[in-house]
């Protein structure tokens, strides 16, 4: 894989980065990341430093986190559903990465990972670059008019024997 990997993922959860990715898209925003609630600012900051204090029944004893702003609470930086006020340039900026890297690969495969049709966002951007797919999913695998190759699994299982077919 000379020209590398890149991932397009709907998860807000950052385990792509902690597994040491650093070509992601995260198209639904990331839980590591906050915004002001009131929308004082475009700004997005670190949730990293956000360690909430809990008691025994496990509720907030700390303060809430504000916008350093305008004192508003923050919110993850996650788009949610009906949601105006994301702010998405974070995700935008990925994305202008990922067209950059498109631009230039060769031979570009999508391997789409147990990506559902209730929020499609990752599946239509699969099917959206006409590129060849290996669409791996153990309920929801068909292709639709998509080209490539369904495989009705699990995602560790199949790329376990893509891996072992490659070598």
């Amino acid at each position: 894989m000379s020209q590398g990997a890149f991932v397009f993922t709907s998860n807000v959860d950052g385990l792509f980065q902690k597994a040491g990715l650093v070509n992601i898209v995260e198209c639904h925003g990331s839980i590591h990341r906050v915004q002001c609630m009131a929308s004082c600012s475009p700004a997005i900051w670190s949730a990293d430093d956000i360690q909430p204090d809990v008691d025994e029944q496990c509720r907030l004893v700390s303060p809430l986190p504000v916008c350093p702003d305008c004192g508003a609470l923050v919110r993850p930086n996650i788009l949610m559903f009906g949601d105006w006020n994301w702010q998405s340039q974070v995700a935008r900026a990925q994305q202008a990465k990922l067209n950059q890297w498109l631009q230039k690969a060769k031979r570009v495969l999508v391997i789409e990972l147990g990506a559902g049709t209730n929020i499609a966002t990752v599946r239509h951007f699969s099917q959206g670059l006409g590129m060849p797919l290996i669409r791996i999913n153990p309920a929801e695998s068909e292709l639709g008019n998509a080209k490539g190759v369904s495989l009705k699994m699990g995602a560790l299982a199949a790329l376990r024997e893509i891996d072992t077919e490659l070598k």
